[in-house]
């Protein structure tokens, strides 16, 4: 079967390509600067490891959660991302909300995004869990995460 190839389509590809391209570079990260990123789920919900992205206001802090199992559980309402200094000591938090896993639709994932007008200096560490009403499990030797536009 051969496709037919119109003007309309050949216009079309015209307008989307350039779209495409724009959405596929901003993702790219910027190599100059990276900053420690780690994340701590639960035995019964995993967190991955944030993103971090440069923004107009500062950066964004996104990431995912993942049910492992026991789908009888209610979902975390929110993610704790707290700035750590080298030392492991609280610079700033924030609160991020998680929508709801949910169990009749078998969405097994939920993400989650925040916004802060952090500066981050050499050695510090972004730390993400589940909020319970105090801070996260201790930073352990983190990876860098790059920092993208």
């Amino acid at each position: 079967m051969q496709r037919m190839r119109t003007p309309e389509a050949r216009a079309l590809w015209a307008l989307a390509l350039p779209s495409v391209l724009l959405l596929t570079s901003c993702g790219t990260p910027d190599v100059g600067e990276t900053i420690n990123a780690q994340a701590h789920g639960t035995i019964y919900f995993e967190l991955g490891k944030p993103a971090i992205y440069i923004d107009p206001s500062g950066f964004r802090i996104g990431g995912s959660a993942c049910r492992r199992g026991q789908p009888g559980l209610l979902s975390p309402e929110y993610v704790r991302i707290e700035h750590l200094s080298p030392t492991g000591e609280i610079i700033e938090h924030v609160r991020a909300y998680l929508p709801e896993m949910l169990l009749r639709s078998y969405q097994r994932c939920s993400s989650y995004s925040a916004t802060v007008t952090w500066k981050f200096q050499p050695g510090e560490t972004v730390n993400v869990c589940f909020e319970r009403g105090k801070s996260c499990p201790p930073a352990s030797l983190a990876q860098p995460a790059a920092a993208a536009p």
